[in-house]
């Protein structure tokens, strides 16, 4: 293994008019190791003593077989790193790295392309800015960066063209990696670290990407870091410096040409030594500059709101899809007790009162697809440009609301003239209520599990267990105490009852007072039903907002 020599820089002071955002960095990074632990094993070094840096106008890459550690390390660099343990000095301009600077002075730009697909390339580009442009900085500055951002990455072209998603045709897999990087460049990140950025891109779109990072570079002084497998031979020659890697420790850190006469030379191994660089000094930011460089989390919350409502209402599988599922469903629920001449029983309305429910709040498994794609650019955002979580969660619960009471106002008004149902309002707020309750568990859900099937699965398995216990196909007092607990438990049992209560409470016949009877219902106060689904609802946005906040930190 080539050694190299100890990085260290020294730093040194500079005006107070320099503003932070135009610093130049310089990332070294001296003598890194990374070890994980396993259980009943020794532990494994992922990487070992790694040592290198990258300068202000220079693309660095990371090279290396798979499994070699390219991507271990590019997270330990870019702070990604949860779990293990990590040894060695990573300095920033000389000094150690302070982590909060680190990461409003960086961006970090994965293999996935997390981005809304219904949104045209200019509209992600503005809504990505007012999330992530300092808040000082004006609006008619703030459209500039996005402009050119637009111009920096090639992407004049297709501007007005939406991302794309399983609905509609999109982007190229070339100008959604550029649409990506673009993203990062709003918030003008002195260091831009690239994990992949030409993965399962041809020939051409990869090197017309390495072009504008290459671009970025020379004619803004970024410092650049990527990581890249097979690079061809025109993108090799655009690196300034390669970090080749086997199994975790350095084969080479050098200039691309010396990589070469080093590889000519079979047999040889030098002692390799970096050239002389001149080392970019500047003070590190206080704290206020620190508090202006992202936006307010009321300013946030608005755009969020903003964007997670406008995505409700252009994608259709949100709410559209189902919007068409409710109203052939509440239209069959209706019709099939229309024109009966009062033929039908009180008990024959039972069954129809658990239905309405029971499987219109089953089709917010569909939604759980969606709450994933969002989640992937909520991880993205709050790693790169510090997304405050409660800003976000509040704003997505919020922007889905009006959606929601358009479902259960489509049901409402299907059932409820048709079957001769009592109380149209309290019909429309239960059902509201048992509305955001499901999409509020479907949303945990989403925040706890790896992929949409686990979690449709999970959601249709829980949700099935709550319609089994909620009192309907067997009434509450006999339910078998070990399943007892299912029947508080889900939300589906206070939609249930209240409906029921809703329906036959203060109606003085021997078949409504038999209803009451024999599901246990006399007691029941619609009012306070309602007020649990309304408090259930709060309480799992509130769990969410918590995993979200533990969970899905951008780091590994």
């Amino acid at each position: 293994m080539v050694q190299l020599p100890s990085l260290h820089f020294s730093p040194c002071d500079v005006p107070r008019h320099v503003k932070p955002l135009q610093n130049e960095c310089t990332l070294g990074w001296d003598n890194l190791s990374y070890t994980v632990s396993r259980r009943g094993q020794h532990p494994k070094l992922i990487i070992n003593r790694v040592s290198g840096r990258a300068a202000p106008g220079e693309l660095v890459a990371i090279m290396g077989p798979s499994g070699s550690g390219k991507t271990t390390l590019l997270d330990i660099l870019a702070d990604r790193i949860s779990s293990g343990q990590v040894t060695g000095q990573i300095d920033l301009n000389g000094r150690p790295r302070p982590v909060k600077t680190f990461r409003l002075l960086s961006s970090y730009v994965s293999q996935e392309d997390a981005l809304t697909g219904s949104f045209t390339v200019l509209e992600t580009l503005r809504f990505a800015a007012r999330l992530s442009v300092p808040a000082n900085v004006l609006a008619t500055e703030r459209e500039g960066r996005v402009q050119a951002a637009i111009d920096d990455m090639g992407l004049r072209s297709c501007e007005h063209t939406v991302v794309g998603d399983i609905f509609r045709k999109g982007l190229s897999g070339g100008q959604k990696r550029r649409l990506s990087i673009a993203i990062e460049l709003l918030s003008k990140p002195t260091i831009l670290l690239l994990d992949e950025p030409t993965s399962g891109l041809d020939a051409a779109s990869t090197y017309n990407v390495m072009a504008y990072i290459q671009k970025l570079c020379l004619s803004q002084k970024h410092t650049v870091i990527c990581t890249i497998h097979q690079p061809s031979t025109k993108v090799y020659t655009m690196f300034a410096k390669v970090l080749v890697l086997a199994q975790g420790e350095t084969v080479f850190f050098g200039s691309p040409h010396d990589l070469l006469l080093h590889f000519a030379n079979i047999g040889y191994l030098h002692q390799l030594l970096p050239s002389p660089h001149l080392v970019y000094h500047f003070a590190p930011l206080s704290k206020a500059d620190l508090r202006e460089m992202k936006p307010s989390v009321g300013r946030q919350f608005l755009m969020v709101l903003q964007r997670t409502a406008l995505e409700n209402v252009r994608n259709p599988g949100i709410f559209w899809m189902r919007f068409v599922m409710f109203f052939a469903l509440s239209a069959m629920s209706g019709t099939l007790y229309l024109n009966h001449d009062h033929q039908l029983t009180d008990v024959d309305l039972v069954s129809l009162l658990f239905g309405a429910p029971a499987f219109t709040t089953f089709l917010s498994v569909a939604a759980l697809p969606f709450f994933l794609d969002q989640r992937a650019v909520f991880s993205r955002e709050r790693a790169n440009s510090g997304l405050n979580v409660g800003a976000y969660a509040v704003a997505t619960f919020v922007a889905g609301l009006p959606g929601l009471a358009l479902l259960a106002i489509t049901t409402t008004v299907m059932v409820v003239p048709m079957t001769g149902l009592r109380g149209f309002g309290p019909f429309f707020g239960i059902m509201f209520a048992s509305l955001t309750s499901a999409e509020s568990f479907m949303c945990v859900l989403g925040v706890l599990v790896p992929n949409a099937i686990m979690g449709i699965a999970v959601g249709s398995a829980c949700f099935g267990m709550f319609v089994l216990t909620e009192g309907f196909m067997v009434p509450k007092p006999a339910i078998q105490p070990y399943w007892r607990w299912g029947h508080y438990l889900g939300f589906h049992t206070y939609s249930f009852e209240a409906l029921v209560a809703n329906q036959f409470q203060g109606v003085n016949t021997p078949s409504a007072d038999a209803v009451l009877t024999r599901f246990d219902l006399h007691d029941v106060h619609v009012g306070s039903h309602a007020g649990v689904l309304v408090g259930y609802a709060l309480v799992l946005q509130g769990l969410g907002g918590v995993l979200l906040y533990v969970l899905h930190t951008g780091r590994r």
